[in-house]
């Protein structure tokens, strides 16, 4: 399982689909939108795009949530903007 824990406009979106063409896994963009799904949904052979803002019901913490993704996953692409003006506009 490859995941990109991101903040929003931060190009995560257009790594993903590069990667998912690279990797040839399947991409799941946003799978705890609006707090639904669980961190047990995630399946090995995929590719996330997990928005950091937007947890699983199951969480309350950030950091409790980045942790786990982390130790699921086979490989975790940090992804943030440097101009944090940019990324406001």
């Amino acid at each position: 399982m490859v995941s990109i824990l991101c903040t929003a406009r931060s190009g995560a979106t257009n790594l993903s689909l590069y990667l998912k063409n690279v990797l040839e896994k399947k991409l799941i963009i946003s799978p705890f939108e609006n707090g639904k799904g669980s961190i047990g949904s995630l399946k090995k052979d995929n590719l996330y795009k997990l928005m950091i803002h937007r947890l699983p019901y199951e969480y309350k913490d950030l950091y409790e949530f980045g942790k786990d993704v982390i130790n699921l996953s086979d490989k975790v692409i940090l992804f943030d903007r440097k101009d944090k003006i940019k990324q406001s506009e």
